[in-house]
């Protein structure tokens, strides 16, 4: 029939137990545990599913209780590693931060601001530290031209500026700024692209657009 593996809880390690005309129980014990816990599990399942029938008196039921036995420790070990994920200590990981932007309102008169929100989103599933400076966007026209905001922003290490900014699994994060009057004052009237970036230039969002119109 194949090796049956015995499980006692989510914690448990896996213990083989050898079957007819198998000498010698194999051995495990080089095998991390999370993989031995798989390995039970699965054959745990086929196991039992392959004793059901008349002649060993383990009828449908049984073995659907058994199932569902085993179903609810896998369901147990998956919660408890990702409760024990969550509290990690986190990771430097710039790139695990996913960025995106909008401009409210999207279209602004000449000499009025808006506001420019970035989303800060952790893409994984375990705690990501980074910088909270710099964090900024800038707004470019359509041969490139800087025209508002800035990508040549620096942050002096031990000034209040400079902290570490935490993310929990898979948490967004949102920052406000305003695109100021005097910068859109002296703007053209046309459509600009807006980027959100993230401690370096090149870790930045898609572009939002944003529509300037001349003042009355």
């Amino acid at each position: 029939m194949g090796e049956t593996a015995v499980v006692g809880s989510a914690d448990a390690k896996a213990t083989l137990v050898p079957q007819r005309g198998q000498k010698t129980a194999p051995v495990l014990s080089v095998v991390p545990q999370r993989v031995q816990k798989a390995v039970s599990i699965v054959t745990t399942i086929y196991s039992v599913r392959d004793l059901a029938g008349p002649g060993l008196g383990i009828g449908e039921e049984t073995t659907k209780r058994s199932m569902r036995h085993v179903y609810l420790t896998a369901l147990s070990a998956v919660l408890l590693s990702s409760c024990k994920d969550s509290t990690a200590a986190p990771v430097r990981d710039l790139d695990a931060i996913r960025v995106s932007v909008r401009v409210e309102p999207g279209t602004v008169v000449a000499g009025q601001p808006t506001s420019v929100v970035l989303t800060l989103r952790n893409s994984i599933a375990r705690p990501v530290e980074i910088s909270a400076c710099p964090i900024y966007f800038w707004v470019q026209g359509s041969e490139g031209e800087i025209v508002g905001g800035s990508n040549l922003l620096y942050c002096l290490r031990g000034s209040f500026v400079y902290q570490p900014l935490r993310f929990n699994p898979f948490e967004s994060k949102t920052l406000t700024f305003i695109w100021l009057p005097g910068e859109t004052q002296t703007v053209p009237a046309g459509t600009y692209d807006v980027f959100g970036w993230v401690n370096e230039p090149e870790h930045h969002s898609t572009a939002a657009r944003v529509t300037v119109q001349a003042s009355p």
